[in-house]
């Protein structure tokens, strides 16, 4: 697989995951949302009911004062009468309700049922005290009352203690939800944060691995090229581009170590026939130093090894002088003239002096090597 394939599988993938992960932190917050939402709307509907069962039970108790005060009249004892039981019926409605969407508050749930049982009590008493009613006295009100007196402090005081209740459990309810959102937002942050963390640390590694390793290992390999180490393996993994590459390097250095290894074996032939050559044989650069010199020729000249006259000016050396000992310039000698001209020479009238003081006469062949 080639960089670019590999780059696409992984953005593709990248976004798979990415768009995976949004999908569910989606999701994750509308339930969050939809949860909320169920708890503001149970939670006001409680206090709702708290708060209508409390008005509903004042408006009965107007209503009970209503027909002690200003039921002389039979339809106006009627109209009060029905008042008092629909507010009744009301406040039992609001509180039944209540009791069911209380499961999860024993407590109150257990308030709101006491109450259900006290106002009933207490109609029972009204109705009661009802039958002691005379409308034609004007003074018979105050023995009704009188009877009941007291009867709706229990179910006020409990209607009161629903009622703040109720508020406290809202207000609980909705610090919950408030927190539980924060929480769900937090996560789903967390969890992109994550993802693209993950997806950013995941594309390093791949541009790691595709490109700055495979260059660590290309360069490396190249110095140790450099440093002349061709026998070091290069291994060479996969298909892709750097693979590639590395492939190509190490054709390359064997290549080179080829080479190399048929360079040494003709510098091994050469050598071997310089050395069992019994004809003196050296050569020099272009300023007349010797650069090499086979065994036979140091031995002619005295030295006894080649190295002693490695780097050394070869006319100053054994061709400076004629037979009498006058000076022979190198301007007129011809095998120098082969270095400095690039003209081959030949003679055999001349003289090369040793090591020890003393000449020998010579023929000698000199040739130009053009190398570059």
């Amino acid at each position: 697989m080639n960089i670019r394939t590999k780059f696409a599988v992984a953005l593709t993938l990248i976004l798979v995951v990415n768009l995976a992960v949004g999908l569910h932190g989606l999701q994750r917050y509308k339930q969050a949302a939809a949860h909320s939402s169920q708890i503001y709307e149970q939670t006001t509907e409680i206090v709702a009911l708290s708060l209508s069962a409390q008005v509903h039970f004042k408006k009965q108790v107007q209503e009970w004062k209503n027909i002690l005060l200003r039921g002389s009249e039979p339809a106006q004892f009627e109209l009060y009468l029905a008042g008092f039981k629909t507010q009744e019926q009301q406040t039992q409605a609001a509180i039944g309700r209540l009791v069911g969407l209380l499961e999860q508050e024993p407590d109150l749930q257990g308030t709101a049922e006491r109450f259900l049982d006290t106002h009933a009590r207490l109609g029972k008493d009204y109705r009661a005290a009802l039958s002691h009613f005379h409308p034609d006295d004007p003074l018979s009100y105050r023995s009704v009352d009188a009877l009941v007196q007291g009867g709706d402090r229990e179910p006020t005081d409990l209607l009161d203690t629903i009622v703040s209740g109720a508020r406290a459990y809202e207000a609980a309810q909705l610090g919950g939800v408030a927190q539980q959102t924060q929480d769900a937002e937090r996560q789903v942050l967390i969890l992109v944060v994550g993802t693209m963390s993950g997806a950013v640390f995941f594309m390093l590694l791949l541009v790691d691995r595709t490109f700055a390793h495979p260059l660590v290992a290309a360069t490396a390999i190249a110095r140790r090229i450099t440093d002349g180490d061709l026998r070091s393996p290069i291994a060479v993994a996969g298909r892709d581009e750097p693979a590639e590459l590395l492939r190509a390097m190490k054709l390359m250095q064997d290549s080179l170590a080829d080479s190399q290894e048929t360079l040494h074996r003709s510098e091994a032939r050469t050598r071997l026939l310089l050395e069992s050559s019994g004809e003196g044989v050296y050569g020099v650069d272009t300023d007349g130093r010797c650069i090499f010199c086979n065994p036979a020729g140091a031995r002619m000249l005295g030295y006894g090894e080649p190295a002693k006259l490695l780097g050394k000016p070869m006319h100053a050396l054994m061709h400076h002088s004629l037979t009498d000992g006058s000076p022979f310039p190198e301007s007129l000698c011809r095998a120098s003239a082969t270095h400095r001209h690039g003209r081959p020479a030949h003679a055999d009238d001349e003289v090369f002096w040793r090591a020890d003081g003393t000449y020998f006469p010579v023929e000698y062949r000199s040739y130009p090597i053009y190398q570059d």
